[in-house]
């Protein structure tokens, strides 16, 4: 367990207090909060109460969803990570437990002792803070229940509760019954470090000088006694917003011309069956703002990643977000013009992404594309295809045009064959022939030549059932025709495809299944020849997995990232060495997961989002950053340390020492002459008293030793043993 550093400033903080301390007894205000049992129970049924069911609308995946089942029915109320709360005068300092860890910690939260008071969220790194109380609560007194905080009857005829964790607060409000106005409202007062304030896509946004989103306000909704969302509205009053979709970072901030707002959450009771909890949650950026499974991962011309769409318990998504490398940030952008998930998204030539099919609540085999423009952050719709898909492949073609191939099944077609073609210059689409076997859960691989390489998947090649494929296809462009190559060694889907630096493709891992149940785990993994047209098989990876990510590292090996296979989701990653033709396993995820993405960076970092682990969707994201990758901060570098630039091994901090020697980058190293970077220099008068590295000791230069003969101009002298001639 661990205290949030710089607690202590509560005793100094600006909150905003409602009167209701008067009522609080001396003895009150010191010591630990206790745990209470009438709140344990009332938590207890809360949770009972609380279940969200998947959206009826949402579309029968069956086995498409992969090797592990996706839980149909989850509690929103989650168990809460607070193992204690000290009390320090009218304030409450959340003591998280065993679950967590001081190096997660990304934010500090403060909780009141009354629920009309404020709370506060500061985000560590840039000291970004507000104080939050919501409009209406009375003088209900704090209570910890299985790790959560609950003011019982705070608000009326709701309770008010906050699960708090290292990126700050989920405050639920439950109604037992619908509320006069369908509105609450909260206080906000601003602190001096929040520069501005952004309005995007239903996300509250509070911006540093340097335009950096560093505390948000996520989308809010309303689940209701059936489990089903209603989303709620978010709008300011009383401060300036900017509700420009485009990207905050490289553009001056809007500043809120107030440190005091109100934020209204507004929504339609028609349709909602109460009891119901309101979910807005009050976090860092650090993460993604929901979660998401089957969406897209699309690293732009800028650097920056654009993640789109993706599946809810409540249904496809439309919304998109982006992420920042430099500052390790996200934010909103503008939503799609519809929902989608199993859509594929491609960065074109010109710098806009487009994003193509996939399915929502009306239709499992969309017809529609869609444009986003990062400079404007918005979208619109361009050409329709002939034929709806999902579960396609997309690539862009050496002469800018979108191939898309084969996705989706449909009982009157079964799987689909045909491929298309777009032309961004007209955004219209054309035919581009058709596959020999129609296909879902294929790759398919831009050659050195220009053609296209279509592996395995899962489709009907003979009689019934469908399975695992090992056929191969390849597309000329020149000649819009398909043609059937040699097959793989093995039959598989779910599988990854990477092409190598030397033109050869590694295939691995998937599955090999014979109808919609049975899956055969996979760990081998082969390589396509190109002047030889040829398979052969290198070595296996040591886990068995599908549905898992691969992407080429500057080094040119392969690095592949988690899945899952019979034993269930994986947080191991390994990585392919084409020089040697061996795997090597690396440091594995926090968590394990499956249907993620996970996208290459500019520094060659891997940034994975998402997924599905035990049938939890999930939000979080996770950074692999090899030794001596370039960084900016500790926050980009999995080991917590960016020094000299490149993420370290450890903190390095000798004056000797330094992450950047070019035989060992990544590694602190001793160093010989001068120090490094920014470090201080050896002190020196000019004379040879003064101080070098000497590849022995790092914490310090090494001088001559202090009764040394030295000479400055016409005088002489003896070394101090501290960089300076002394004269006799």
């Amino acid at each position: 367990m661990f205290l949030p550093y710089r607690w202590n400033l509560v005793l100094s903080l600006g909150l905003l207090f409602s009167g209701c301390r008067e009522s609080e007894s001396v003895s009150w205000r010191t010591g630990l909060l206790q745990q209470s049992g009438e709140a344990r129970a009332l938590v207890k049924e809360l949770r009972l109460r609380t279940l969200e069911q998947a959206s009826p609308g949402v579309p029968e995946m069956g086995f498409l969803v992969g090797s592990s089942s996706i839980c149909s029915v989850r509690s929103l109320i989650d168990s809460g990570l607070v193992e204690k709360i000290e009390r320090h005068g009218f304030s409450l300092i959340p003591i998280l437990g065993s679950r967590s860890s001081p190096d997660e910690l990304l934010a500090e939260v403060i909780l009141p002792s009354s629920a009309s008071d404020s709370f506060r969220l500061r985000e560590h790194r840039s000291d970004v803070a507000v104080d939050v109380s919501l409009v209406g609560a009375d003088c209900a007194r704090a209570e910890l229940a299985d790790g959560l905080i609950i003011y019982r009857g705070a608000y009326p005829s709701a309770d008010v509760l906050h699960r708090v964790s290292q990126r700050g607060t989920e405050n639920f409000i439950v109604f037992q019954r619908a509320p006069d106005e369908p509105a609450v409202s909260y206080r906000v007062s601003l602190d001096r470090s929040v520069a501005g304030l952004r309005l995007v896509a239903n996300t509250l946004e509070f911006l540093d000088n340097g335009g950096v989103p560093r505390l948000r306000t996520s989308p809010p909704f309303l689940l209701d006694n059936e489990g089903l969302r209603h989303p709620a509205r978010l709008s300011v009053a009383d401060c300036s917003v900017d509700e420009n979709p485009a990207a905050p970072w490289d553009r001056p901030v809007r500043p809120p011309g107030s440190t005091r707002c109100v934020i209204r959450i507004a929504w339609e009771n028609t349709g909602v069956q109460f009891p119901a909890v309101l979910d807005p949650e009050w976090m860092t950026t650090d993460d993604p703002s929901i979660e998401r499974f089957l969406h897209t991962a699309t690293v732009l011309s800028n650097g920056k990643v654009l993640v789109t769409g993706g599946f809810l318990l409540s249904g496809p998504l439309a919304s998109s977000e982006l992420y920042d490398p430099q500052t390790a940030s996200w934010s909103a952008t503008g939503s799609m013009t519809e929902p989608r998930d199993a859509h594929s998204a491609t960065l074109l030539q010109n710098g806009n992404v487009i994003v193509v099919g996939g399915a929502n609540n009306t239709s499992t085999h969309l017809e529609t594309a869609e444009l986003y423009d990062p400079q404007t952050g918005t979208w619109h719709a361009t050409g329709r295809l002939s034929d709806g898909r999902l579960w396609h492949s997309a690539n862009l073609l050496t002469n800018g045009d979108v191939l898309v191939t084969a996705g989706g099944y449909t009982v009157s077609s079964g799987y689909l064959a045909s491929a298309e073609i777009f032309h961004p210059d007209s955004g219209a689409w054309t035919a581009a022939g058709s596959l020999a076997t129609g296909r879902i859960f294929h790759t398919a691989t831009v050659l050195p030549n220009g053609k296209v390489l279509v592996a395995g998947g899962y489709g009907l090649s003979g009689p019934p059932p469908a399975r695992s494929l090992s056929s191969v296809e390849l597309f000329d462009p020149t000649t819009r025709s398909w043609s059937v190559i040699q097959s793989m060694t093995s039959a598989r889907s779910g599988h990854t495809a990477n092409l190598l630096a030397d033109g050869r493709v590694l295939v691995a891992g998937g599955d090999d299944s014979v109808g919609p149940i049975s899956h055969g785990w996979l760990s081998s993994a082969e390589l396509y020849d190109l002047d030889s047209g040829t398979w052969q098989p290198t070595e296996s990876m040591s886990n068995a997995r599908d549905l898992h990510t691969a992407n080429t590292l500057r080094s040119g090996s392969v690095i592949v990232i988690a899945g899952g296979n019979a034993d269930g989701g994986l947080s191991s990653a390994e990585i392919y060495d084409p020089r040697s033709a061996t795997w090597r396993t690396v440091a594995s995820m926090s968590q394990e997961r499956w249907r993620h993405t996970a996208t290459t960076l500019a520094n060659s970092s891997v940034l994975v989002v998402g997924g599905v682990n035990q049938g939890v969707f999930l939000s979080n994201a996770e950074l692999y950053a090899p030794l001596g990758t370039s960084c900016r901060s500790d926050r980009q570098c999995p080991t917590g340390s960016c020094v000299d630039n490149v993420c370290c091994n450890e903190t390095c901090g000798g004056q000797c020492e330094a992450c950047d020697v070019e035989i060992s980058p990544g590694v602190c190293t001793l160093v010989s002459g001068p120090p490094h970077g920014d470090r201080a220099q050896c002190r020196s008068d000019g004379s040879i008293c003064g101080g070098v590295c000497d590849g022995v000791e790092g914490r310090s230069c090494a001088y001559p030793q202090r009764g040394t003969r030295c000479r400055i101009g016409r005088h002489r002298g003896f070394c101090d043993g501290a960089g300076t001639c002394r004269r006799r």
